[in-house]
């Protein structure tokens, strides 16, 4: 069996008009970082809330886009071109 820990940990923080989402991955093989924001028209009511979860949703966001593309790019690195492939990488 496989078992990897990873830790996550989201720090926001905001005033009235732009709230930001730091999110950290930390892995065996380092850290990731992302950043989301969000920005409330000043004719929106004053929910923080609401943009807490905003802004982390797309800092998550981007955090997946990151591993999915790490990932991606690890497979793709794995195995040699197939004869007759169309695929030539890069």
């Amino acid at each position: 069996m496989h078992e990897t820990l990873w830790r996550m940990t989201v720090a926001i923080e905001g005033d009235q008009r732009q709230t930001r989402a730091v999110v950290r991955l930390s892995q065996p093989d380092g850290d990731r970082l992302a950043v989301g924001t969000a920005r409330r028209d000043p004719a929106d009511p004053d929910l923080p809330a609401v943009g807490d979860r905003v802004a982390a949703g797309r800092a998550l966001l981007q955090l997946a886009r990151q591993l999915s593309e790490a990932a991606s790019e690890q497979v793709d690195g794995s195995f040699p071109p197939r004869a007759g492939s169309a695929f030539r990488g890069g």
